[in-house]
């Protein structure tokens, strides 16, 4: 959906890529400075790469084998040799797939590392500060959390678990306090009330701290971060599946969160992309509602450091 910069979109244009979709990214996996798409496909267990044209455009996908249902994807350099790579969950086979990339938008068979049980989200950092990028994992049957330290050559150390909330499907790494280490989030989807976020603060040598707790609306799904009312501090914006809402927790800047904020979107919100997509230098939102098959856009209004 290409933005009119007002914070409206055209309509949509479809891309063929067959199969069951579950998540999208974009990088530029060709060195062009075009974004390109990498998507992961339940149904085939492959992973499909669209190459942009620069236009808005893509050219036709080009699939790549990994593990069996795989589910989240992220990018980085690896092996350190300047191209992106990319890593997916297989909530089938408990492994990550890593599949280096050659600079062109190919890549190198898929090679796989056993995590947890039904890993869903992954999220990637230097959580060592090592120089080399490591991995999160999300493991929903298990209610862990893998670490896998890179060696920087495109492979990884076995896992180190960590506990967090029940049945995490999402992660997203950030520095919650301000110039601190990396940190990271997961949100725990559950099956009954209470719902979860776990927030681990990291010590920079690859531990964390036990996991802080905090409450959101039903079956919280997929945490996105931005700045939303442009103090400095990382906060967090959460897809409630089970809630029709959105909540936003804004950060303190030493670690800790306040209480939601919650904003009605569609049916079944699965996951929220941020960006600023009418130009005024606040940070949007826009939520992908699964139970309708629309996108809320929600243009933030911050005034007084609290979004409304």
């Amino acid at each position: 959906m290409l933005g009119n910069g007002d914070g409206t979109f055209r309509l949509p244009v479809a891309h063929a890529v067959g199969g069951t979709l579950v998540d999208v990214i974009i990088a530029d996996f060709n060195n062009d400075g075009i974004p390109d798409l990498a998507v992961s496909n339940l149904a085939s267990n492959t992973v499909a790469v669209l190459l942009g044209k620069g236009n808005g455009e893509f050219r036709a996908s080009k699939t790549f084998t990994v593990g069996n249902n795989p589910w989240v994807l992220v990018a980085g350099d690896f092996n350190r040799d300047g191209n992106l790579d990319l890593a997916v969950t297989n909530s089938g086979s408990g492994t990550v797939s890593i599949l280096l990339g050659n600079g062109t938008g190919g890549f190198q068979p898929a090679v796989s590392y056993p995590v947890g049980n039904r890993p869903q989200g992954i999220a990637t950092g230097d959580f060592n500060k090592d120089g080399k990028l490591d991995l999160v994992v999300t493991n929903t049957l298990d209610n862990t959390a893998s670490i896998l330290f890179g060696n920087g050559d495109g492979t990884f150390q076995p896992q180190q678990t960590l506990a967090v909330g029940s049945n995490p499907p999402g992660v997203a790494v950030g520095r919650f306090k301000r110039g601190g280490d990396l940190d990271f989030v997961t949100a725990n989807f559950g099956y009954q009330s209470p719902w979860t976020l776990s927030v681990l603060l990291g010590n920079g040598n690859g531990t964390f701290q036990p996991q802080q707790t905090y409450f959101v609306e039903a079956n919280p799904n997929a945490i996105s971060l931005g700045d939303f009312n442009r103090d400095g501090n990382v906060d967090l914006a959460v897809a409630d599946f089970g809630s029709e809402s959105i909540s936003i927790l804004l950060g303190n800047g030493d670690g800790t969160f306040g209480e939601p904020h919650n904003f009605s979107v569609g049916y079944l919100p699965n996951n929220a992309a941020v960006g600023d997509f009418n130009g005024d230098g606040k940070l949007d939102l826009a939520v992908a509602d699964a139970g309708t098959n629309i996108v809320s856009v929600l243009i933030n209004d911050t005034r007084d450091c609290r979004p409304r």
